[in-house]
């Protein structure tokens, strides 16, 4: 288990994307944020924001790597994160605005996270992502926070 890492891995938007990455511990992923809605300050502001609400206590936090606007995109795209004693724990989730369920705002984005639950609705396990909650700290404190 080490850090936590979020950001840009490119500096020029090409056709309406920005590649980013996501490392949690020693697992990193890959992304592709569109830029339409949401230029890469607003990414990087969400992002701080993020971290810095769950360094201060909160008990979740999101961050969001791709910005679908409501009405013109189909889903938006983050990570959540769940304080779990000394640990942060993440899951990645889709948000598909057409669906019935999908009780989503950016205006109140860390409202709309669910609780933590072991088990999807069929009773399968949720794959997670875990890293010292310090490292979400850490991010903070190298990212202007």
């Amino acid at each position: 288990m080490s850090g936590f890492h979020i950001g840009f891995v490119e500096e020029e938007d090409e056709g309406g994307e920005r590649a980013g990455a996501i490392v949690i511990g020693d697992f990193e992923e890959g992304f592709l944020a569109l830029t339409a809605f949401w230029d890469a300050d607003a990414y990087r502001r969400q992002w701080l924001e993020g971290a810095r609400r769950f360094a201060e206590g909160a008990e979740r936090s999101c961050f969001v790597t791709q910005a679908g606007e409501p009405g013109i995109d189909d889903f938006a795209e983050l990570w959540t994160v769940y304080r779990r004693g000394a640990e942060a724990v993440f899951r990645n989730r889709h948000i598909h605005f057409d669906s019935p369920d999908a009780e989503f705002s950016y205006e109140h984005l860390y409202d709309c996270i669910p609780g933590h639950a072991a088990t999807n609705e069929d009773g399968l396990a949720i794959s997670e992502w875990r890293v010292a909650a310090d490292a979400i700290a850490r991010f903070v404190r190298d990212h202007g926070g």
